[in-house]
């Protein structure tokens, strides 16, 4: 098994060193505790574990061991008084034939915890033969994304927000589009998971910020009325993590001359879900400088309605799976 953390980063990013250190030490003896004391268990370095089993009949024992320590990190960690949760991604090699080298077992099971994680953290994934290629292509798709945010590559399109009941614009929301060199326009849908799982939609999201917030301005400064449209942005999980996203949100308002009160960023309720607590922390800075929150996607999550007492919002988006025309 190839053993990875998922935001084990974000955990040292918004708690410090000291409790990530401790963290990865109650790791091991979580790893320890769930498996059988015959299990070869190590630490690869970093938040990266590996667990090796020997005798075991392959078409049952690896996959329950997976299952139990999926299980057991759906538990809380207590670490300095505090509930830290935190899932594991988990890759499986299986040394069927006897003729993979101890080098590739492990490179296998790395592939497969990789495909693990953009797939849904949290959980497992057996390597398969098909999967190296499916790998590739997707560490392609990372190297052209870090590309294209060096050579200008992103554009910004603008979705008109209709008042229904005046028929009258109230603003916009931006969506980005990828202009790329070889297959011509690119869709969000076909590149923004591989931007969220490899960590890179920070970037991209910050330059959607400032540069629908510039572009923005520059449409409505002649246009009749212009100074009560709005901007509607879309957050990513990672930067709703990100320590940095209030003075991005408040500098990119702030340089392009964007009154905060036109800005309204959008988030989806399975973002929110992830981790309540934090969301409403960052929220209710956010409205602390005047920029509007909108939930997208609503009823997507099954989450309770009485959530929205505690998360400071100002729209709903009502899913369409739930709006009957």
């Amino acid at each position: 098994l190839f053993i990875d953390l998922d935001k084990f980063k974000t955990v040292n990013d918004l708690h410090g060193h000291a409790l990530g250190d401790e963290l990865l030490k109650q790791t091991a003896e979580r790893l320890r505790a769930t498996l059988r004391e015959a299990d070869a268990i190590a630490r690869l370095g970093g938040d990266e574990f590996a667990v090796l089993f020997e005798g075991v009949a392959l078409d049952s024992y690896p996959r329950s061991a997976a299952e139990r320590l999926i299980q057991s990190f759906a538990q809380p960690f207590g670490v300095h008084s505090a509930d830290i949760f935190v899932s594991a991604s988990i890759g499986m090699a299986l040394d069927e034939s006897g003729a993979e080298s101890a080098e590739d077992l492990l490179r296998n099971a790395d592939l497969a915890m990789y495909s693990a994680k953009t797939k849904n953290e949290g959980s497992y994934e057996v390597f398969t033969s098909g999967m190296h290629s499916k790998i590739l292509d997707r560490m392609q798709v990372e190297s052209d994304l870090r590309h294209a945010l060096n050579h200008d590559e992103f554009e910004v399109y603008y979705q008109p927000i209709i008042d229904h009941s005046s028929g009258t614009t109230g603003g916009v929301e931006a969506l980005i589009r990828w202009n790329h060199p070889e297959r011509g326009l690119v869709m969000s849908d076909d590149f923004i998971g591989v931007a969220e799982s490899s960590g890179i939609i920070v970037q991209i999201g910050e330059w959607i910020l400032r540069h629908a917030c510039q572009e923005f301005v520059a449409l409505t400064r002649d246009v009749a009325g212009g100074e009560t449209l709005g901007l509607s942005v879309n957050l990513s999980a990672r930067q709703l993590r990100d320590p940095t996203l209030f003075d991005t949100v408040r500098s990119a308002a702030a340089s392009a001359g964007l009154n905060a009160k036109r800005l309204t960023l959008e988030i989806t309720e399975s973002t929110i879900m992830e981790d309540v607590e934090t969301t409403v922390r960052v929220l209710t800075s956010l409205r602390s400088i005047g920029v509007r929150i909108a939930i997208d996607d609503f009823g997507t999550g099954y989450s309770s309605l009485s959530l929205l007492n505690e998360i400071p919002v100002d729209t709903l988006k009502i899913d369409r799976a739930f709006v009957i025309v």
